[in-house]
């Protein structure tokens, strides 16, 4: 994968995952927060690796280290920066569609509604909206472990007032 690839969604990116294209096979598709979207002949897992790599960090280390702080081996919440926190979910653009694992900034997320009791719907900024093959009950819960990781960022970082965040800090706390 070339790194310049991922720099547009560096810049105004809001989520990304594997989807199919007919007779293309599996591409990878990236929301953008202007509204706008494209797809890429990469993998999800090749993206999410380049963008890791590009901040100087190792996937391996960054899951066990904030894994620790949530108390979870899997699907945890990777902070890049204090307030770009890529969030794992399994999505599809459809109900109907296959769910793939994608990872969304959470920041980006401005709304949770359920669908039903095992498919929510997640608006984003730009006028996206993915589905998610699981619970409202879990995306609340995955989110606050984006508080938590975030706030674990903030102190081993030592950035912000981290002994007081509110929820007007982490707007996505009261979702």
């Amino acid at each position: 994968m070339k790194r310049i690839q991922f720099y547009p969604f560096l810049s105004k990116g809001c989520a990304f995952f594997a989807t199919a294209v007919a007779g293309e096979g599996l591409y990878l598709k990236v929301l953008y927060v202007d509204g706008t979207s494209e797809e890429l002949p990469t993998s999800a897992h090749s993206f999410l690796h380049g963008i890791v790599q590009f901040f100087g960090y190792d996937i391996v280390a960054l899951r066990k280290q904030y894994g620790q702080a949530i108390g979870k081996s899997q699907m945890i919440p990777l902070p890049l920066t204090e307030d770009w926190i890529l969030t794992p979910f399994k999505v599809a653009s459809k109900p109907e569609d296959e769910f793939t694992m994608g990872w969304i900034i959470a920041q980006a997320i401005i709304g949770i509604n359920s669908e039903n009791r095992a498919v929510t719907k997640l608006s984003l900024k730009g006028n996206h909206t993915l589905y998610c093959a699981h619970g409202v009950n879990y995306c609340k819960q995955q989110l606050r472990h984006v508080a938590l990781v975030q706030h674990r960022y903030q102190f081993l970082h030592h950035k912000g007032d981290y002994f007081t965040a509110k929820e007007e800090q982490i707007p996505y706390l009261g979702i």
